[in-house]
């Protein structure tokens, strides 16, 4: 049975979790832009904010960025903060002078953390100006933290308040200055506007003289005019000059004053590149240990929302760039999806091309090629099958009683006659041929290539997928790709029997279904389903069609639970509505329960019906 909409809210899925299609699709995003710019991307259970640090000599990478590990599950919240991380992580890349002024001045952490400030918001007006997606993550992301900083800043003002505790000026001066930086904002940001004009509203009244004073001396202006970082290095010295005008600029660090409990909040970065979008669960104050009636003390780095090392070299401890999404079955066991590049892909079809040797493990023998060649015959008779059903509903149809279009003899009559239907009738002499053309469809077929896929199961469903492959594209001219997955090498191997656009013999395919018999594994099924669903979704053809071919449930995913995971993928998919997906059976039912079209097949006599159905419910004709 098809599990429903109970056994899929179990997994923890409701309308504030993200999809996993949401996932997938920002996880790419990151990893183009990551690779863009040489950075690497590790999750950390041990913070709460990004870090941004250089990586050691020699690395492949120039800078890692750490990002919080994102809880179970992952909600539409999470993944728009953590999108909004990188991208902003990323455009101070783009300003490298920042780093430089940072190192080579040494200022004080009260004038550094001024610097990150301001910097952080000419930065993002400039990202924001190259790229209208990028203006809309970095707007929503910071909507997400203000709306926390909000919430946790009346908490912290309220509690204040009842304990007797009083604020100043002196104390609220971080606060102040990213309150200017949040005015700034209004001048390109419309996504948090209404965010941050509420959090601004938290400002406690002891800090608003202040804050008066230094917009109607043109701060906020100057803000909104610097445009390169000196610019915003020569503001930030102003500004620290009237806040601290006793205070040197550059004397030697002071150790902080509280403990910093409050989370997301960063140090007072000295690389000069400081996340200004929000911390990752609010606006992070500390309040110090103090007796009642004593004022209430808001460190530099408290207010600070990302964190960036002076300088110092990462050796990038972390796993690679990919982001956990997991459920909640009832063995509280995790759905997960492998990161991009977790996944390997073997070209199969390249010609010579050999798998690489597994340090640990024993290759198989490859197996004849000769097993897995579809019966010439029986493809034969699926092409005259398939040939006749595209000729039925591609032939043109005469169409008549239209008021346009070519005269129809037998009508002509109808002008002599009296009205009918107020004349309607009468006009109606004229007929056209409604034309449909080629089936406008792409095709990819993925097969199970697990162990227990292993002798004959193996054979039937490399047959299928050949035959199928064989037959749409040379009958119907539909692109059609095939490949094979298994868990034997990592976590997720993909052998490509036949790309898109690349004419090949049956008895190639099947050579290369016999190559990859080395490398029976685990069947990681979700991982696997995500993987084909991107590459399907590259084609511009209007119906796109993904065939699985499965003998049994999954056994295995990316650290998490396959059965979960796999349900959350299929059902997600169907829902979306942008591909069909089918599953058929390899002399098992277990896809009934993952798939809602699905068929099951027991001998390969009924390969040609399974496929002609596929091709009945699936296949899309232009003008139709």
């Amino acid at each position: 049975m098809r599990y429903g909409r109970k056994e899929y809210e179990q997994l923890g899925f409701d309308d504030t979790t993200a999809s996993i299609l949401e996932v997938d699709r920002v996880q790419e995003v990151i990893r183009r832009r990551c690779e863009r710019h040489r950075v690497q991307v590790v999750w950390s259970n041990s913070i709460d904010t990004a870090v941004t640090s250089n990586c050691v000599p020699g690395s492949a990478y120039d800078f890692i960025i750490k990002l919080p590990a994102i809880q179970s599950p992952i909600t539409k919240e999470q993944l728009i903060r953590t999108y909004m991380y990188v991208v902003h992580e990323c455009g101070h890349l783009l300003r490298p002078e920042v780093f430089d002024i940072s190192i080579r001045e040494q200022p004080c952490p009260e004038l550094q953390a001024i610097f990150n400030i301001l910097e952080d918001d000419c930065m993002e007006r400039y990202v924001a100006s190259l790229s209208l997606g990028d203006a809309k993550v970095l707007g929503e992301g910071n909507a997400i933290m203000c709306k926390d900083g909000e919430m946790y800043w009346r908490e912290q003002v309220q509690e204040a308040r009842a304990k007797g505790i009083v604020f100043d000026e002196e104390s609220l001066k971080p606060m102040i200055c990213m309150a200017i930086q949040m005015m700034s904002r209004r001048d390109w940001d419309g996504w948090s506007r209404q965010a941050y004009d509420n959090w601004l509203k938290c400002m406690p009244e002891e800090g608003m003289d202040l804050t008066t004073a230094l917009v109607k001396e043109g701060y906020v202006d100057r803000l909104r005019a610097c445009v390169t970082v000196d610019d915003v290095w020569a503001l930030s010295l102003d500004l620290f000059d009237r806040l601290y005008p006793d205070k040197p600029q550059f004397s030697p660090p002071t150790p902080p004053q509280g403990k910093g409990k409050g989370k997301g909040q960063g140090s007072s970065a000295t690389e000069g590149d400081d996340g200004g979008e929000g911390d990752a669960d609010g606006s992070g104050t500390e309040e110090a240990e103090a007796e009642e009636g004593e004022g209430y003390v808001i460190n530099w780095k408290d207010v600070l929302w990302s964190q960036h090392d002076d300088g110092k070299q990462n050796h990038g401890n972390g796993g690679p760039a990919g982001i956990t999404f997991e459920g909640k079955p009832e063995d509280q066991k995790g759905v997960a999806f492998s990161p991009h590049n977790e996944i390997a892909v073997q070209p199969l079809y390249v010609k010579g091309y050999e798998l690489p040797d597994h340090e640990y493990r024993y290759k198989r023998r490859g197996r004849a090629a000769k097993h897995f060649e579809p019966c010439a015959n029986k493809g034969a008779a699926l092409g005259n099958r398939v040939r006749r059903y595209v000729q039925s509903h591609t032939r043109a149809r005469i169409r008549n009683d239209r008021e346009s279009g070519s005269i129809n003899n037998q009508d002509i009559a109808r002008l002599l006659m009296p009205p009918v239907d107020g004349g309607n009738w009468n006009r109606r002499v004229f007929y056209d041929l409604q034309r449909k053309q080629a089936i406008n469809t792409a095709i990819h077929i993925l097969v199970d290539w697990s162990g227990s896929m292993g002798g004959r199961k193996a054979e039937l469903a490399a047959q299928a997928a050949i035959r199928a492959g064989d037959v749409f594209e040379r009958q119907l001219k539909m692109p059609v790709m095939i490949s094979a997955f298994t868990a034997y090498n990592t976590h997720c191997d993909i052998g490509v029997v036949k790309p898109f656009g690349r004419r090949m013999s049956t008895r190639d395919q099947a050579q290369c279904f016999a190559t990859y018999c080395q490398w029976h594994g685990g069947n990681n099924d979700a991982d696997s389903v995500l993987w084909a669903y991107r590459e399907l979704m590259r084609r511009k053809e209007p119906r796109k069609i993904l065939l699985v071919l499965s003998d049994g449930a999954p056994a295995g995913s990316y650290n998490g639970d396959y059965h979960s995971a796999l349900l959350a993928a299929t059902r997600q998919i169907e829902e979306e509505g942008k591909i069909d997906l089918y599953g058929i059976g390899i002399q098992s039912n277990a896809v009934e329960m993952y798939y809602t079209k699905r068929s099951v097949i027991q001998h390969a006599e009924e390969i040609n019906d399974a496929l002609l159905s596929v091709l009945a419910q699936g296949v899309k004709y232009n003008g139709s």
